[in-house]
């Protein structure tokens, strides 16, 4: 797996994740924002859900900031 993200940030040098807004959750947390691939793709909408067991992160999923992922997700 670390190579992967290695690769991965070999090919996109820039990106980074911007959260404009954290929620707690009963077992979860989301996050709202957006990625920043480079300066040609400088914002792409997202919504992160990081699902915590035994206060680990046992799954980080990313959906597009759609409205209905929003309504998936409950967030108004």
């Amino acid at each position: 797996m670390v190579d992967n993200w290695r690769e991965f940030f070999r090919m996109f040098p820039d990106y980074r994740n911007i959260f404009n807004r954290v929620e707690s959750r009963k077992n979860y947390a989301v996050m709202l924002g957006h990625a920043y691939w480079s300066a040609e793709k400088p914002y792409d909408p997202a919504i992160w859900k990081a699902t915590i067991v035994d206060g680990l992160v046992r799954e980080w999923r990313i959906y597009a900031d759609t409205p209905e992922n929003r309504q998936l997700l409950d967030i108004t």
